[in-house]
């Protein structure tokens, strides 16, 4: 007859992949897109008339970075050669094809034409926009976003500060005699979480780590040493990743994901002889194994029953703290900072757990007997 396991751990291996996919990110890659924001040609007059214009930009949400160019010209028709002269979308996209980034683009695209001279200013705050557009001079401007008497300019934006929701930028013609065109090109660069085709060696190391930290979590350490549960996590994993990716599983809905990972569950579980539809694992198995007193490289710790924590480190310091296990991962608080920890084993004697996003804090303790 064939063995199913524990509906338990089965619930425990569906909840694997929440868990996965908020910490899947540490290995996933980013990419960048270029969105324009069409503002055109407006005018200018001298001195004697309307010598101020404020252009509003809407920033799209993750925008890492924008760009912005002006050009001033006082006969329009020279607006139109510019354009088939310099396209501020096509500069930035021959850098987004060739290295995926446009940090240091700037000093790269060309100079965009220009034959007359007018300011450019990024206003800061709301309150200078007013000042702007009423005419008075004692306005703020940004100084990276912000320059005077050019015929051309171009600028990026970087500023955190700068590269959320609506921006705006001032423009202004000295002359007392000519008014002057300006065009205007605005490019945002937006950063996302690129899709996750395929699976890479990072996400399959991110992965075994979340995977094995939750099968210790429910105290598999108990019934298996650290190279049965190696195996074990090798195994369904090897299944996953060879009929699954990344993409597929978040596709999923929850009874399919249910249904994959009993089935994998039960195929390791058969070659391997485990046994797990014998072994009684739950949450809260995991709390008669990591209670306790605990010394590492660093440190003496001790783990108390009502979730609450003691640490003296070995220079002399000391604190009281608050611990939990959830979501598969050891979670301290010790002096208002928060601390994720995979748990790489753990039996009756060993803990060893490493800081989530660090791999090189990784810390083994040994449980200490009071005499």
């Amino acid at each position: 007859m064939k063995c199913k396991i524990s509906k338990s751990l089965s619930f425990f291996l569906l909840s694997l992949f929440f868990t996965f996919f908020q910490t899947i990110s540490l290995a996933q890659d980013f990419i960048e897109t270029l969105v324009e924001q069409p503002v055109g040609v407006f005018h200018l007059g001298n001195r004697t008339s309307d010598t101020r214009e404020v252009v509003q930009v809407k920033l799209p949400p993750n925008t890492i970075r924008w760009f912005y160019t002006f050009s001033a010209y006082r006969d329009k028709a020279a607006v139109d050669r510019g354009k088939s002269v310099f396209n501020l979308f096509s500069e930035l996209s021959k850098f987004i094809d060739e290295s995926g980034a446009t940090a240091f683009a700037l000093d790269k695209i060309s100079n965009p034409p220009g034959t007359d001279y007018a300011d450019a200013f990024l206003l800061l705050s709301a309150n200078d926009v007013k000042k702007f557009e009423n005419r008075e001079n004692d306005f703020i401007p940004v100084r990276e976003g912000s320059r005077k008497n050019l015929i051309s300019g171009k600028f990026i934006i970087d500023n955190p500060s700068f590269t959320k929701g609506y921006q705006y930028l001032g423009f202004r013609n000295n002359n007392l005699f000519y008014g002057v065109n300006i065009q205007v090109q605005i490019v945002a660069v937006v950063r996302e979480l690129a899709p996750m085709t395929k699976w890479t060696v990072d996400s399959k190391n991110i992965f075994f780590k979340v995977f094995s930290s939750l099968f210790y979590s429910v105290g598999l350490g108990k019934y298996l040493d650290k190279m049965s549960v190696e195996k074990l996590v090798s195994c369904i994993m090897s299944q996953l990743t060879k009929h699954e990716t990344p993409e597929s599983l978040k596709g999923r809905a929850g009874y399919e994901l249910f249904e994959i990972l009993e089935k994998y569950g039960n195929e390791c579980d058969a070659q391997l002889g485990t046994g797990l539809s014998k072994m009684d694992l739950k949450p809260d198995a995991v709390s008669s194994l990591i209670q306790g007193k605990w010394k590492d490289e660093n440190s003496v710790f001790t783990l108390f029953k009502d979730g609450s924590m003691s640490i003296k480190w070995d220079n002399g310091s000391s604190a009281f703290g608050n611990w939990k296990i959830s979501d598969g991962l050891l979670k301290f608080s010790i002096n208002k900072a928060n601390y994720d920890y995979f748990i790489v084993e753990l039996s009756d004697q060993k803990l060893v757990f490493e800081l989530v996003g660090n791999e090189k804090e990784k810390y083994t303790a040994i449980k200490q007997i009071d005499n």
